[in-house]
């Protein structure tokens, strides 16, 4: 029978006059491999075996820089939003994405546009750092065209011929001229020009005219 000191379960123990074949020996050899895993070697007390998986404040981090990357571009967003929806022209009454939205233009304030700019047609034709007129048409200071008649100098000479034509249909008391035509609204408002008008903060341009006669035709 072995003798064990009491109140203890190391190995070391164990009395040496148990026979080295003896059952009760091998099981004290498990035992002691055992306890031996189990009991912290010198120097390693403590220590972990290093994860190959990211520790949490790793990943906390990566969490944070996404979400600061995200409410980054929503507050863009936001602020891109606000610009282009925030009515700034013609007394307040127009913003940019009343001609511009989504990347699509809108052309159904064509006929006020074109009809502001007849109203204001000399001070167009002042503002000679934005704009250039060529045979009633409006042009960018740099050839861009922006709102162009329908019918040419070279339309117009065709029809006064026709109405000195006895053979022709075409009748009219006098010859027709470009105040003729523009009366008639025979216009095209270009997207350069829409892109123009929403590129600006507020209309000053054309001595800020052409921003009071678009208010006032909108009230009216």
């Amino acid at each position: 029978m072995r003798g064990i000191v009491a109140g203890s379960f190391d190995p070391p123990f164990i009395c040496e006059t148990v026979s080295q074949s003896s059952p009760l020996l091998e099981i004290d050899q498990v035992l002691f491999a055992e306890i031996e895993k189990l009991t912290p070697s010198s120097g390693s007390y403590g220590k972990c075996t290093p994860s190959s998986s990211p520790s949490i404040s790793t990943r906390s981090a990566a969490s944070v820089s996404v979400s600061e990357e995200q409410a980054a571009a929503n507050a863009e967003k936001g602020a891109e939003y606000d610009r282009t929806h925030t009515a700034c022209y013609a007394d307040r009454q127009l913003s940019p994405a009343d001609f511009k939205s989504n990347g699509r233009y809108n052309h159904s304030l064509d006929q006020t546009v074109v009809n502001a700019f007849l109203e204001v047609k000399g001070d167009f034709e002042q503002d000679r750092a934005n704009f250039e007129l060529r045979n009633g048409s409006l042009y960018s200071a740099t050839g861009t065209p922006y709102i162009i008649m329908g019918t040419k100098s070279e339309d117009l000479k065709d029809i006064n011929d026709a109405i000195h034509d006895p053979a022709s249909s075409v009748y009219s008391e006098q010859d027709i001229d470009a105040s003729d035509v523009e009366r008639m609204g025979s216009f095209t408002v270009t997207n350069a020009f829409v892109d123009f008008l929403i590129s600006q903060p507020s209309w000053k341009f054309a001595n800020g005219r052409f921003e009071t006669e678009v208010a006032r035709l909108l009230r009216d």
